[in-house]
């Protein structure tokens, strides 16, 4: 698969990489929601301001603490958080193993806002914090 560059109703330009979409790598997370739905994600990340510098990170709400499964780790366990870089001009993501990798956690001041716009607990919060999503 060839990665696609999009520009984004947010303005930006984002880059569908193949080396998330099927087992391209094996050390790699892969998203099991389609491009269009990536794409997507990371504009509601960017339109709701959930970024800090040259990160965001996006979810997929389906109730209060309710996060849908957009990807799977090396694994195969489901991951719920997605991050996206920004580099080069363009930004890029993939499904975050908050799990098992810190620096895929999503910045103190995400998950406050997170919590204060009612889509998380501060409970659930802490578990994501403690890598126990």
């Amino acid at each position: 698969m060839v990665g696609l560059t999009h520009n984004t109703s947010s303005g930006q330009i984002y880059f569908v990489s193949p080396a998330h979409r099927g087992r391209a790598d094996e050390h790699k997370s892969i998203w099991v929601i389609e491009p269009t739905e990536e794409i997507a994600c990371f504009d509601n990340a960017y339109t709701c301001l959930w970024y800090a510098g040259d990160k965001s990170w996006g979810l997929r709400i389906q109730g209060l603490n309710q996060l849908e499964i957009i990807g799977t780790n090396i694994s195969r366990d489901s991951l719920r958080i997605a991050k996206f870089t920004y580099d080069s001009g363009q930004w890029h993501g993939y499904p975050a193993d908050v799990n098992r990798k810190p620096k895929d956690r999503p910045a103190p001041a995400i998950l406050a806002k997170w919590v204060s716009d009612g889509l998380i607990s501060k409970p659930f919060m802490a578990r994501i914090q403690g890598g126990r999503l």
